[in-house]
This record gives structure tokens, C-alpha cells and sequence, in this order.
């Protein structure tokens, strides 16, 4: 007679501090990366820095590459959670912005090494995953250039200019540590001023879209030509900032530098 045992396997529960050691791996993972890239820092490297085993590391995680996409979409889900519009809500549409833009720099404040694995390995990721990360990504970007078009309505009803402005934003955003240091003056970056950037912006912009459509209707730009000012110095051909055709200004120089210093020699030739 054969007597049949019914075996029930219980699931392992998880432990009180499993998201505090998941989030423990995924920092000193990030530094790592950052560090030494992502193909020389290996599990062992990241289970000491961890404090713990390959076998307790490998319960939290299958392998690296999961490592790779916790840091990026944590990253990510942290910058879209505090910079959510009901958060950072403000009297104003500018101040909503402001602290916007003040909740996205305290987050980039002490995750330099995510930012930097975000920009360096995601391309390392399977396909639908770098799909799903910059789903993120522009959901991000898509809020701010909301914000931005309800505090400056002007650049906002172009949307040519809109997605410009927003991406500069993001560009002083994304290099705002690389030069800021906690030992300096300043007690933290300094905000952009959005007016100023926003006219000089919508200026740039006005005045590209106007030499590139010269450029589409009259071809290519005919050679430089040696020219010279009234008083016999030689005009040299300097270049716009918009255009790679030439500018024509005294030695090649802007109006609005300063004049440059005589050499010695320059004031031993004098009389």
C-alpha cells in the first residue's frame, strides 16, 4: 500500500529591512560603476562593499544587468516623485517651477553616480528596457516643459522654441554639480534666471531659423574675401554662433572685447 504525502512548500518571507538592503546594493553598485565601469566591477566587489555574501547578494538580485536597470529606474522613479506637479504646487506658476526645479537638484545633489550610470551603461540594457527607462525620461522632461509653458507663456505657445528651452534647463540641471562644491560661497547652485534665459533664448532661436532658411534658399556661401577696415588694418572673417558663414570684424575680433594689451615689443617700436 502506498501512501501518498502531499508536500506544501512555504514561501520564504521577505525580511523587515529588505528594501533598505536593496536600496544598500544599489548605491554602492552605482559608485561602483561609476567608478570603474560597469565590466570591471564584479559581484564580488559589490557584495563587499555591500558587507555581505555573493549567495545574500544573488537573493536580492540574479545577476548584474538587474543591478544595472534597479539603479536607473529607481533613479528615475525618484526624480519623477519629487518633482510630482502636486508636490512642488506653489502660489504661482513660476514658483511651482522654482520648486521643481529645487526638488530635481536635492535629488542630484547625492546621486552623482546614478546620473552617471544612467547617461554611461543604459545602452547595455535589453531593447524594451531602455525603452521603458526613456519612457521615464520623457515623462520627465514632458512636466517640466508644462511647467515652463505655464510660467513663461510666451516661448511656450512656440513649440519649436518650448522643447529647446526645456532641454537647456535640463543641460544646467545636469552640470550643476560637476562645477558646484560644498565647501565654495555659495550654499547651493544658483537657480536659473527664467526671463533672461528665456529671451535670449527665444532670440537665439529666432535668429537661427532666419539664417538657416537663407541658407536652404541661397545655397552654399561663396568664399571669404580679403577685405580691410578704413585705416588699412585687415578685417579677418570671424564666425556667428548660429552660422558657419563668415563675420566680418577688426583682426577677427567682437566689437565688444576689451582691446587687447600692446606687447613689449609692440611698445619698444613706437617712437
Amino acid at each position: 500500500m502506498r501512501i501518498r504525502l502531499k508536500v506544501i512548500v512555504m514561501a520564504r518571507p521577505r525580511a523587515s529591512d529588505y528594501e533598505d538592503k536593496s536600496k544598500l546594493i544599489l548605491d554602492r553598485s552605482a559608485i561602483l560603476f561609476a567608478r570603474h565601469g560597469y565590466d570591471r566591477a564584479s559581484i564580488t566587489m559589490i557584495a563587499d562593499a555591500c558587507g555581505m555574501s555573493k549567495a545574500l547578494l544573488y537573493h536580492y538580485y540574479g545577476d548584474k544587468l538587474q543591478i544595472l536597470l534597479g539603479i536607473i529606474g529607481s533613479h528615475l522613479d525618484d526624480l519623477l516623485r519629487v518633482t510630482a506637479p502636486e508636490r512642488c504646487a506653489g502660489s504661482s506658476a513660476r514658483s511651482t517651477l522654482y520648486a521643481m526645479s529645487e526638488a530635481l537638484l536635492d535629488t542630484y545633489r547625492n546621486a552623482d553616480a546614478h546620473h552617471q550610470v544612467q547617461l554611461n551603461h543604459m545602452d547595455l540594457l535589453a531593447p524594451e528596457q531602455q525603452d521603458a527607462l526613456r519612457d521615464l525620461e520623457r515623462r520627465l522632461v514632458a512636466r517640466f516643459a508644462i511647467a515652463i509653458d505655464a510660467a513663461l507663456p510666451s516661448p511656450g505657445t512656440q513649440d519649436a522654441l518650448l522643447k529647446p528651452l526645456t532641454m537647456s534647463l535640463f543641460g544646467m540641471f545636469n552640470w550643476a554639480y560637476t562645477w558646484f562644491r560644498d565647501t565654495g560661497p555659495l550654499t547651493g547652485p544658483p537657480m536659473p534666471a527664467w526671463q533672461p534665459t528665456s529671451s535670449s533664448a527665444a532670440r537665439t532661436s529666432r535668429r537661427c531659423r532666419r539664417t538657416h532658411a537663407r541658407r536652404r534658399q541661397g545655397g552654399d556661401r561663396p568664399p571669404p574675401v580679403r577685405r580691410s577696415a578704413p585705416d588699412g588694418r585687415i578685417l579677418r572673417p570671424r564666425r556667428s554662433r548660429c552660422s558657419p558663414g563668415p563675420r566680418w570684424g577688426a583682426s577677427g575680433r567682437s566689437a565688444r572685447s576689451p582691446p587687447r594689451p600692446p606687447t613689449a615689443r609692440a611698445r619698444s617700436s613706437r617712437p
